[in-house]
């Protein structure tokens, strides 16, 4: 069969799709790069199937799973239009920005817990969050040491514990830096300088279990 260049998409059931583009793709000529939409709900290994199969851009809603099989499953590198959820218990920053980036649409994060470095968990809850749904609830652990300052931007972005190692400094200014920090927070604060205020240290105690 000749499918002519003029036809710009095409859609229907991963199952359909599937006869087309891989199992019967030998009685084709012509496809390739004509816009997709599968139709349901598909697991990321087939929305990605069909994706390594044109160079225009998918459309699917994938079945939600974690953030880390979502990434190992959607190898395609064309920013696609996927609905994507991440479920689970634990999320990387990292897997998500990833994710972020395969996709035009928004993720939507359920895991209870995000993990990563300072930069990463930045991106994703402060910086670059407009590409995230249903954020701001969720545990943070911040691997490495922080300043203050970085620290905060995380509390004040969740209303979940987070969980971090902050740079050393004088208790007048870790106080202040740590603004949204709450006694459910678990910091590990280290007070330097020669002197430090009562008063301070202990409201530097009620922003850290």
């Amino acid at each position: 069969v000749i499918v002519d260049a003029s036809v710009v998409a095409v859609d229907g059931t991963f199952a359909e799709l599937n006869k087309v583009y891989v199992t019967n793709k030998d009685n084709f000529t012509g496809l390739g790069n004509e816009a997709v939409t599968i139709n349901g709900t598909v697991t990321a290994a087939q929305a990605n199937t069909i994706a390594l199969a044109t160079s225009e851009v998918v459309t699917a809603t994938v079945t939600a799973d974690t953030a880390a099989t979502l990434v190992g499953a959607l190898t395609d590198t064309t920013v696609n239009k996927y609905d994507l959820t991440v479920n689970g218990a634990t999320a990387a920053a990292a897997d998500l920005i990833a994710l972020a980036a395969k996709t035009s649409g928004k993720v939507v994060v359920n895991a209870t817990t995000v993990t990563g470095d300072i930069a990463d968990v930045t991106k994703v809850l402060v910086t670059d969050k407009a590409h995230f749904v249903n954020l701001g609830d969720e545990t943070v652990t911040i691997s490495g040491t922080v300043s203050a300052a970085q620290a905060d931007a995380i509390a004040d972005a969740t209303t979940g514990v987070v969980t971090a190692t902050i740079t050393a400094g004088i208790a007048s200014d870790l106080n202040t830096a740590l603004a949204n920090a709450t006694a459910a927070d678990a910091l590990k604060l280290t007070v330097n300088g020669e002197t430090a205020n009562a008063t301070v240290l202990n409201t530097l105690d009620g922003k850290t279990s």
